[in-house]
């Protein structure tokens, strides 16, 4: 029984190809709290504390996707910058860049 239990776990990088984002990504979302509750990984007591989902719940992630629009690449949804703040940003990175010299 143990056994089929195993199997029906999906790991934290087949789960990133079956969704098509970084397991870096999938961290955070765990991390930051968006993902919703029921889509949120177990975890397993092996000294490692291993995540994982189940194959409803990895479904349940792709749908949540497509429904909130969350694409590879979009970025924050709630960040739009005006071109004036896009203007400043980027002189802001193309300042200047003081090198510190010990004394």
């Amino acid at each position: 029984m143990a056994d089929a239990q195993q199997t029906d776990r999906i790991y934290i990088r087949d789960a990133s190809e079956l969704i098509n984002r970084r397991m870096d990504t999938i961290r955070k979302w765990e991390g930051k709290g968006v993902l919703p509750k029921k889509l949120r990984p177990k975890r397993e007591n092996n000294g490692r504390m291993q995540r994982y989902w189940t194959m409803a719940q990895i479904e349940g992630i792709k749908k949540w996707l497509k429904d909130t629009d969350r694409r590879p690449g979009k970025g924050l949804p709630s960040y739009n910058p005006t071109p004036d703040q896009v203007d400043k940003q980027l002189e802001a990175l193309r300042g200047e860049r003081i090198k510190k010299t010990s004394s």
